[in-house]
């Protein structure tokens, strides 16, 4: 086992988050459950970079945008999580939320707020 594609970016949990591959599975559940309403559940990176969790964040919801717009009917998105906190074996050493522990919403919160009320 390793990390997919070799070579790019992985959170600090490991993975390697591809928003595209967001979209294909939006496209793939569209054709495969057709007149269904689909949810995003659970979706973000384990990072202290702000500005690389933005970027997916962006390029997510451009994703779902563009799947909804091109028919698939879908209803809801959730960052997971709202608030940094503990993250399983790697405990509090990782940042996983929108909005940091003290409390202090992060430069995506901001940009995540804007596009959905801006």
């Amino acid at each position: 086992m390793h990390p997919y594609p070799p070579g790019d970016r992985r959170s600090d949990t490991g993975f390697t988050p591809i928003p595209d591959e967001l979209g294909e599975l939006l496209s793939y559940l569209g054709a495969e459950l057709p007149g269904r309403r689909l949810v995003v559940a659970g979706h973000g990176v384990a990072t202290a970079d702000d500005e690389w969790r933005e970027d997916i964040l962006r390029r997510a919801v451009d994703t779902v945008v563009d799947a909804a717009d091109h028919g698939i009917d879908v209803v809801g998105y959730f960052h997971d999580t709202g608030i940094d906190g503990y993250e399983g074996p790697f405990g509090f050493s990782t940042q996983r939320g929108l909005i940091a522990r003290d409390r202090t919403p992060k430069d995506s919160a901001g940009w995540l707020t804007e596009r959905l009320h801006g």
